[in-house]
């Protein structure tokens, strides 16, 4: 996790790399660039990606891959992806979305709603994590985004903030927030590497906390 940055910046020319000059799919990939790219309900491909536009699973569709450069990427209610990854946009997973392996998004959020499940990791940059009454199976990191759990939320692999290296590139001196809601488990550790504001609430469950910079809300 210390080499967070720079394999979040690298993101960007990989995506790149693996996109299509045109909005198309072929049957098993759908690709475009300066446009967003819409995998139907019910459909079904390996990668779905964009340049400078928006990826959307419709209800019930499913993907190996979902990415994009300069844009948002919106699972919907039941659709499945193996893998969401988005530099420069946010990721949502609607009711009931499964994300097979890891999100993550730089310089934007992630959101993972009513019974959305994440079977890896979740990881931002910058952005905000909200997690509200999915679970996430991995480890919640961020460097300089706020976290959110509500509804009975569960994350089994822990919180880690990591150090703020450069607040000044990011855009944010003020310390990350840490909410963690009524009813939510977070069963692995909370490691704060930074100055952190933790608010908990008396019926959420929790791991150990670390971290000699906390402050308790």
């Amino acid at each position: 996790m210390r080499h967070l940055s720079l394999t979040l910046a690298c993101l960007a020319l990989a995506l790149v790399q693996g996109c299509s000059v045109s909005v198309a799919g072929d049957g098993h990939n759908l690709t475009g660039v300066n446009g967003n790219v819409s995998a139907a309900a019910g459909t079904s491909y390996d990668n779905v990606s964009s340049v400078n536009g928006d990826v959307r699973l419709g209800r019930g569709a499913s993907a190996s891959v979902a990415k994009t450069v300069n844009g948002d990427i919106r699972i919907e209610d039941e659709a499945r992806v193996g893998e969401a990854t988005t530099v420069n946009g946010s990721v949502r997973a609607d009711r009931g979305a499964q994300i097979s392996h890891d999100a993550r998004a730089v310089n934007g959020s992630i959101e993972i709603l009513e019974r959305a499940r994440v079977g890896g990791d979740v990881t931002t940059a910058n952005g905000s994590i909200e997690v509200d009454g999915g679970e996430v199976n991995g480890l919640i990191t961020t460097r300089n985004g706020d976290i959110e759990l509500r509804s009975g939320a569960r994350v089994l692999g822990g919180i880690h903030i990591l150090e703020d290296t450069n607040s000044r590139h990011w855009g944010r001196s003020d310390p990350p927030r840490v909410d963690i809601g009524e009813n939510c488990v977070v069963e692995g550790t909370l490691r704060f590497d930074r100055e952190v504001e933790l608010k908990v609430h008396p019926s959420a469950k929790i791991g150990q906390v670390l971290g000699d910079k906390v402050r308790r809300l």
